[in-house]
């Protein structure tokens, strides 16, 4: 079952990574569509990136081969950036109101 939680929280973390590069293209596209209330793209990339690490964290629990170790690593990696910068620009926009 862990190995199962380590695959797809690689996968995961992938889709976080590419929703964080395609961000600025969703604020564009949301600004288009500003009548129909949807939740901010930090919000939705935040929320994955944090569901990820830890599914990551769940995930790389009991690993024995190099493999799942270095994959968990890698999501471990990845997903922490992620939600650490997003948690720092979110804390400046409340902090200054922009």
């Amino acid at each position: 079952m862990r190995e199962k939680i380590n695959s797809w929280s690689f996968f995961l973390s992938i889709i976080c990574l590419v929703s964080y590069l395609a961000m600025p293209y969703w604020i564009e596209i949301y600004r288009h569509i500003h009548m129909i209330s949807v939740p901010d793209a930090f919000n939705i990339v935040y929320i994955l990136s944090l569901t990820t690490l830890i599914l990551g964290i769940i995930g790389l629990t009991g690993k024995k081969n190099l493999k799942s170790i270095s994959r968990g690593t890698v999501t471990i990696l990845i997903t922490f950036c992620i939600t650490g910068f997003l948690s720092f620009l979110m804390w400046i926009q409340q902090s200054f109101l922009f």
